[in-house]
């Protein structure tokens, strides 16, 4: 069979799962795969890269899966694949569906797993922005504060893949310590996500709900710092409006001022000069 062209998970799949779900190179419909079942075909929930119940789930069959469910032994519905570490609620919370989701879980799917970067079910669904399935997943116990490989929270994800809608709902409850985090540099993680992709209502959002502007990296500088350095005089702007503070100084007594005119960012010069001005009234400082 020439599998060239057919989807990833299909190539990677073992071959007896490849030949039970797939026929003249196109996949079967859930009708058909129901027969297949009901006539004898082996139900897997295996840890590999292709059983029946992960490809149900994340080709979005719920009947499918739903009948599959009633033949497992317990503990096989969290199986993980292989390659991803991902469980049949993996998929699911990824691909938004809901309909899905809630039968896993009422199913005893656990929703405490982790894949083999870290991410639990709710750290997808946040990725992708799939409002529904995030509520749901909170509502049943998900934790806001569970962090992957990288430290980022499901909150994370979604600011850096700017569903602003996501991160709404993330926002809603005790979110000061997860907006408190910081990266390893020592600078606010969930501002340095939005700052990198520059969603201005995002942004603001964290700012309302209590993200420090003036936080310090192990160098001293704060985020100011390190935009007037790199010239982006937009972001500058927004900062110095929210009450960013242009005055502090790093551990080598250099300001936002001071560095954006060391790298001939004019624009950037003025719009802090200018910022200065408005905000504190007093007079430009170009040293330090």
């Amino acid at each position: 069979m020439n599998t060239a062209s057919s989807p990833p998970y299909f190539q990677s799949a073992p071959y007896n799962v490849r030949s039970s779900i797939f026929t003249q190179q196109q996949l079967i419909t859930p009708d058909t795969l129901t027969e297949d079942i009901e006539e004898g075909d082996p139900v897997t929930a295996e840890p590999s890269s292709g059983d029946f119940l992960h490809l149900s789930a994340r080709l979005g069959h719920e009947r499918i899966a739903s009948k599959l469910l009633l033949d497992l032994e317990p503990g096989a519905i969290d199986c993980e694949n292989l390659y991803s570490g991902d469980t049949a609620l993996h998929e699911a919370a990824r691909r938004g569906n809901l309909c899905l989701v809630n039968v896993l879980l009422e199913q005893g799917a656990k929703i405490s797993v982790q894949n083999h970067v870290g991410n639990y079910p709710l750290h997808l669904a946040a990725e992708e922005g799939h409002i529904a399935v995030i509520k749901n997943l909170l509502e049943k116990g998900a934790s806001r504060e569970a962090v992957n490989q990288d430290s980022f929270t499901p909150l994370h994800l979604a600011i850096k893949n700017r569903p602003l809608e996501a991160v709404e709902t993330l926002l809603e409850g005790q979110v000061a310590e997860i907006i408190a985090i910081k990266n390893t540099t020592g600078q606010n993680m969930a501002l340095d996500c939005a700052l990198r992709n520059f969603n201005e209502d995002i942004i603001k959002k964290l700012v309302e709900f209590g993200a420090d502007l003036d936080t310090k990296d192990e160098m001293g500088q704060t985020l100011l710092h390190d935009l007037a350095s790199r010239g982006l005089t937009e972001a500058v702007s927004l900062l110095c409006g929210l009450g960013a503070s242009s005055y502090i100084e790093d551990k080598e007594n250099r300001t936002a001022l001071y560095l954006a005119a060391r790298g001939g960012h004019g624009a950037t010069f003025q719009e802090l000069a200018r910022a200065r001005n408005l905000n504190l009234n007093r007079p430009i400082v170009f040293w330090p």
